[in-house]
């Protein structure tokens, strides 16, 4: 299941957790992670988005920037919230990328707006 899921995102994944569904043993709960590689904000949403769209219909989170720099991009889908999910035997996913991003380009803050405190 893991290596299908590297081979559609085209990456290595860390799975965070696995746990069989409580309601059907065959299926599964998985929570996984993968290494931000776009340094700017704008271009980690897009690479989020691209990177995560083959394994099924996703809702997103919204982006998170810590106070190190750490960009968080998550999300989730769930079978039984109606999301479409390319491989069998999965319940529920949630994903979350994350790495150093710059709060720079198209979507960083701008002077004429305030910053949050």
């Amino acid at each position: 299941m893991i290596g299908r899921m590297e081979a559609l995102m085209e990456r290595s994944v860390e799975v965070s957790s696995c746990e069989r569904y409580w309601k059907d043993a065959g299926t599964y709960d998985v929570r996984l992670c993968t290494p931000l590689r776009a340094t700017t904000l704008d271009a980690a949403i897009l690479e989020t988005m691209i990177a995560v769209a083959p394994l099924g219909g996703w809702g997103f989170g919204a982006p998170r920037i810590e106070l190190d720099g750490t960009g968080i991009f998550d999300g989730m889908l769930s079978r039984s919230g109606g999301s479409r999910i390319v491989i069998s035997g999965i319940e529920l996913l949630m994903f979350e990328i994350k790495g150093p991003v710059a709060a720079d380009g198209p979507l960083a803050y701008r002077d004429e707006f305030p910053r949050p405190a």
